[in-house]
């Protein structure tokens, strides 16, 4: 009894290879379905083709093919109901309140600094116009510059 390798470089079982190497693919991957798919296959009539396919793959191929086959046909079939573009832009994109609420979050809470507090406490500067009349018989009254020397 001499073992040989030659029955499985046959082109029946190349082609069966490959299949299992792209079935084994897309299990580990967690491909997401294009949406032209995956309406396809959310349908009923879409769900039986996917079964009929594995079922005629487990049937016509190594039985170890066949299996992969179906777990493929269960993975489209249950990755086709949350793959929409409804679906997967309502989990990647937040809302507009809990974006608002984060970036709320990351805002500095403002300082305030002494001197713009005491700013904010003086009373206004207020010039008179420029085409005012000089012989006016009024004067601007300052309140209390609390010892602050005046600016040249």
């Amino acid at each position: 009894m001499s073992l040989s390798l030659e029955p499985l470089y046959s082109e029946e079982t190349r082609y069966q290879s490959v299949l299992a190497l792209l079935f084994v693919i897309y299990l580990m991957s967690n491909m997401v379905l294009p949406p032209s798919l995956t309406k396809l296959v959310n349908t009923q009539a879409g769900m039986v083709a996917v079964v009929l396919i594995a079922l005629t793959v487990f049937f016509h191929t190594h039985p170890v093919v066949g299996i992969l086959a179906l777990l493929v046909a269960y993975e489209m079939i249950r990755t086709a109901g949350r793959t929409t573009p409804a679906e997967i832009y309502s989990q990647v994109q937040p809302s507009y309140r809990s974006r608002e609420d984060r970036l709320r979050a990351m805002q500095p809470t403002p300082r305030v600094s002494l001197e713009e507090e005491m700013i904010k406490n003086l009373i206004p500067f207020v010039r008179a116009p420029r085409d005012s009349d000089p012989s006016a018989s009024y004067l601007p009254v300052l309140d209390d510059n609390k010892n602050a020397s005046k600016a040249m």
